[in-house]
């Protein structure tokens, strides 16, 4: 009986688990997204600009880690890392010099592995709610510090008072699959202060 219980819960959290990556995976680079890169690329294009091929190749890149990496149950940090440093590239296309970046994603050859996307959400969220703005100055500081066994991750954008920056279903979802994959095994602290979104994630890897 231990063991039936045991193989139920066990079905029970998988099958909860696929159903958030699918949530996840529905949310992810939304057709706006998409739209716009394919209507910067004509841009490109028609002005014959060196940017092309880059700009191919970084979209051609984004599509594939959805559709043939983001149905594992884990990935190196290292492609995790790409894709996310693909994204960036392309909204910084997309957005004119009022977008002021801090990346720091540094180059490592460790092969740690970690769920898909659980990082990737966060990103998203700061270009959301910091990079789509009609006036002033705006910015996004990102950055990845890491050990043997662990991942220290960092995201500041800042925001206007009086815009909504609730989670939303996205990050929402990437909770859920937090507390599915990692249970007690990370930390991750979410709050606004100063006119600044920060989130902090620190879990451990394997």
């Amino acid at each position: 009986m231990e063991r039936d219980r045991i193989a139920r819960q066990k079905a029970e959290t998988e099958l909860k688990l696929q159903e958030a990556r699918l949530k996840l995976l529905q949310g992810q680079l939304h057709p706006h997204f998409l739209f716009n890169m394919l209507n910067n690329l004509y841009g490109l294009w028609m002005e014959k600009s060196d940017a092309t091929p880059d700009v191919i190749l970084k979209l051609s890149a984004l599509l594939d880690y959805m559709l043939y990496n983001c149905d594992k149950e884990k990935v190196t940090l290292r492609e995790e890392m790409q894709f996310i440093r693909n994204y960036i590239d392309l909204e910084a296309i997309r957005h004119d010099s009022r977008l002021k970046l801090d990346i720091n994603l540094p180059d490592f050859n460790q092969n740690q592995m970690i769920a898909p996307l659980i990082l990737f959400a966060f990103v998203e969220n700061a270009f959301k709610h910091a990079a789509n703005k009609n006036t002033g100055e705006t910015y996004i500081s990102i950055s990845l510090r890491t050990s043997a066994n662990s991942v220290d991750f960092r995201v500041t954008n800042n925001f206007t008072p009086n815009e909504e920056t609730s989670t939303g279903i996205g990050l929402k979802n990437v909770e859920e699959r937090l507390n599915l994959i990692y249970n007690s095994r990370y930390k991750l602290n979410i709050d606004k202060k100063n006119k600044q979104y920060n989130v902090w994630l620190s879990l451990e890897t394997e």
